[in-house]
Formats: C-alpha cells, sequence, structure tokens
C-alpha cells in the first residue's frame, strides 16, 4: 500500500483548511460578502497560497471529499460483473452521496445552494467531476475508451439521475435514499426498452 509523504499530507491540509474556513464564513455572512483575503486570514495561508489550490472562493466550498473519484472508480469496477453499466454506476454514485448527505458539510453545502442560487454554477462544476469519475469506472470496467458515446452516456445520466435524486429529497427529506436511487437508476437502465415506449400509449387511452 503506498504512503503518503509529508509534502502531500501538507498540502491536503491546507486545501482542507482553506475548504473549512470558506464553509465556516459563506455560512456565517453568505458568499457576497466573504472575500478571498478573509478566507485566507482564517486558514492562516496567503492569498497566493490560496490561489495554488482554488480558481475562486465559491470553488472552496465545493471541494470534493478526499478519494471520491478513487472511490466511485473502485465501487464500479469491482461491482458484480453479471450486473449492467448503469447498475454499478447507481451502486457506485449511491455510495457516495449517501455517505456525503449524512455530514455537516452537505447540509452547509446545500443550505448555501438554497439561500444562493448563484452558487449552483460552482455546484455543477464538482458533477461534471463526479461524471469523469464514473466515465472512468466504466471503462476500466468494460475496456472501452472513456471517450466511449456510450460511456459518456451512462456517466451522464448517472450524475442527472443523482440530481434528480437531491430534488426528490427536498421535495420529500422523509423519502429513502437508497429507494430513490434505485428507483431513478431502473428508469435510466430501461429507457431503451419497448415497454416504456407504451408509457404515453397507456397514458393517452386512459
Amino acid at each position: 500500500m503506498e504512503t503518503m509523504g509529508l509534502r502531500e499530507r501538507k498540502k491536503l491540509a491546507t486545501r482542507q483548511a482553506l475548504h473549512e474556513a470558506a464553509l465556516k464564513l459563506m455560512r456565517a455572512a453568505g458568499p457576497d460578502a466573504v472575500t478571498v483575503e478573509e478566507i485566507c486570514r482564517e486558514a492562516g495561508v496567503s492569498p497566493r497560497t490560496f490561489f495554488n489550490y482554488f480558481e475562486t472562493k465559491e470553488d472552496a466550498v465545493f471541494l470534493p471529499r478526499q478519494g471520491m473519484a478513487a472511490q466511485i472508480i473502485e465501487s464500479i469496477t469491482s461491482y458484480r460483473r453479471d450486473a449492467t453499466m448503469f447498475e454499478a454506476a447507481a451502486q457506485a454514485v449511491g455510495d457516495v452521496f449517501h455517505t456525503a448527505m449524512n455530514s455537516d458539510v452537505w447540509q452547509t453545502q446545500q443550505a448555501l445552494l438554497q439561500a444562493h442560487p448563484h452558487l449552483m454554477i460552482t455546484g455543477l462544476r464538482l458533477g461534471k467531476d463526479l461524471e469523469r469519475a464514473v466515465a472512468a469506472g466504466i471503462a476500466k470496467r468494460t475496456g472501452l475508451p472513456e471517450t466511449d458515446i456510450r460511456v459518456r452516456t451512462v456517466a451522464s445520466a448517472s450524475i442527472a439521475g443523482s440530481r434528480l435524486v437531491i430534488e426528490s429529497l427536498r421535495d420529500d427529506p422523509t423519502a429513502d435514499v437508497n429507494d430513490l436511487f434505485e428507483q431513478v437508476f431502473t428508469a435510466l437502465a430501461t429507457l431503451g426498452d419497448r415497454d416504456v415506449d407504451r408509457w404515453h400509449i397507456g397514458a393517452a387511452a386512459d
């Protein structure tokens, strides 16, 4: 097992300190009232150091959990061999989101997004990072290149499905996360079935 060197540990610690400082300050005053300089003072680093890690103060708020991409890739590649690509992606993305949703950081991020919708642009960039991780996992599992349109479609649809789960939880906080993921990804996996095409015909007949 590889061990992380002192330099890498320090870099991770600095990145985490900036993330926590940004969350703390923006939760208290809102993103518009907080400056990069204030975040740096809170974290005990220089503004120059800040820009070695993040492009904007908003990026610091939505720092992906350490190892999230690697977790997704490992989960997809190790999932049972008879599973479809969507089933493997659902398991991986569901596990990551389930863990995230039980954290204080997630609650703060969601509260900031609801109070300041313009932060959604930054949140969507995080979604693209997760989408790339899903694509990497599917590619490794199937032997297809990450640029293959089927791989990219599964990855893109998986993240879109995850956003639907989050929206559903906002509408009904008592809903079961695992059940929502199963429903959404089952729907995604069957979109090409002819039975699905008959949904509209049946609805029109009623």
